[in-house]
């Protein structure tokens, strides 16, 4: 469900002109989207084409220029002096984003889901419980240096998105985060099955507004209070981590680095310029 909510806002991090058809047209990605998991009668696309409409023009209109803003204090950076409190900030406005498209949208859940069938509950969860178990299989069998393995190939596609390609020293940082992270796959796991539950506890209430809606707020404004202590903990941990080793292989860029993360910046940057100027 939050990969759902989140959709229009990561639509607008793809790069290149593809990114403009997709915002413009985001209705029917959502669907296609939607496709995965229930499908939908001609009225309930047509409400959803409805809803999503009008969360375009808000999101067009009051939020493109709030990524604009945090676009340019991420110009202003330099990588090689970034400190803790700036990588916090710009993770906090991130997170205000989505809080943001989650306030917007959460009205609208609503009569969608009032409007499912018993048996397109059932398709959805049935849905679900199959993308969950992918992510089983994806690790069901890896021992710690495989998984570890599949974490360092990670970190290192995310670092390289944003420096271009990593030198030695950088990859040998890489290397030891990777090997200090608190392994949470089988967390996650467990999670997932939490977070089943209680979106088929939600759908089972999807007649009574106020219930629903109680459900509904709890699991997107408070899904960290499924986790248990220990979960909780490692994330904790895993996050001062990554923290002093983001900032360990920042601090290292190359000036090829640095321009690759300002052409980067630009290149979203002017994306969200153009969908602004041409939507205000």
């Amino acid at each position: 469900m939050k990969r759902w909510i989140t959709l229009l806002m990561i639509s607008v991090l793809l790069a290149g002109c593809g990114t403009k058809f997709v915002y413009h047209h985001i209705d029917w990605f959502v669907l296609e989207y939607l496709d995965d998991y229930v499908t939908l009668t001609d009225q309930q696309e047509s409400l959803v084409k409805t809803q999503i409409h009008a969360l375009s023009q808000w999101h067009q209109s009051e939020e493109l220029n709030n990524y604009i803003v945090q676009f340019d204090e991420l110009l202003e950076l330099n990588p090689k002096t970034l400190t803790l409190e700036q990588l916090q900030q710009h993770r906090d406005w991130i997170y205000q984003h989505y809080q943001s498209l989650v306030t917007r949208i959460f009205p609208s859940i609503y009569p969608l889901a009032n409007d499912l069938s018993d048996k397109q509950v059932e398709e959805f969860m049935q849905a679900m419980a199959k993308r969950h178990q992918k992510y089983s299989d994806k690790y069901a069998g890896l021992n710690e240096n495989e998984t570890r393995a599949k974490y360092q190939e990670r970190i290192t596609e995310r670092m390289e998105q944003w420096l271009g390609e990593l030198n030695n020293e950088q990859q040998q940082f890489v290397k030891l985060w990777a090997r200090s992270l608190q392994i949470t796959t089988d967390d996650w796991i467990v999670f997932q099955t939490i977070q089943r539950n209680e979106i088929k506890s939600l759908l089972e209430e999807r007649n009574n507004k106020a219930e629903f809606n109680q459900k509904l707020y709890k699991l997107l404004y408070s899904q960290e209070e499924s986790y248990s202590p220990v979960f909780k903990a490692k994330l904790n941990y895993n996050q001062q981590t990554s923290n002093e080793y983001i900032l360990n292989i920042v601090h290292l860029s190359t000036p090829k680095q640095i321009k690759h993360f300002k052409e980067t910046i630009y290149e979203w940057r002017n994306l969200v310029r153009d969908l602004y100027m041409i939507d205000s």
